[in-house]
């Protein structure tokens, strides 16, 4: 049996894994998708509809991304504080934080992986599409 701290630990490590994935999809989405854009005559780029929001997608799975960290890193710095002056105590003081400090960290995480599986779903139709029209 495993005891709840290695647990937890394990569940960080993934997330951490799962955050850095997503990280790397994303920015791949967008090179793939720059692979399908079309420069017009005025220099301008012009890109399927589907891709558009592929990319849409991807951008709100970044902001999400961005959104966990600042969130965390904000709401943990005030917590600390906020338990400094409450307690008293120095860098080594132990103390519990509230459960719901966490949820919108958790929120930030699942929507930035529900975007970036939802843009390459998207990408896939498109890519389906495209080699069904090239055959």
């Amino acid at each position: 049996m495993k005891h709840l701290d290695k647990w937890r630990e394990d569940q960080y490590e993934f997330s951490k894994q799962a955050s850095q994935i997503a990280r790397r999809l994303s920015l791949a989405a967008i090179g793939v998708v720059w692979v399908f854009e079309v420069t017009q005559d005025d220099q301008t780029i012009q890109l399927p509809r589907i891709l558009v929001g592929t990319i849409a997608l991807v951008v709100l799975g970044l902001v999400f991304d961005l959104m966990q960290y600042l969130y965390s890193s904000a709401a943990l710095s005030i917590l600390n504080r906020i338990k400094e002056k409450k307690l008293g105590a120095g860098p080594g003081a132990e103390y519990d934080a509230p459960p719901w400090i966490n949820w919108a960290n958790i929120f930030f995480f699942w929507a930035k992986m529900a975007m970036v599986l939802a843009a390459y779903g998207s990408l896939a139709v498109f890519l389906v599409r495209k080699l069904a029209i090239a055959r």
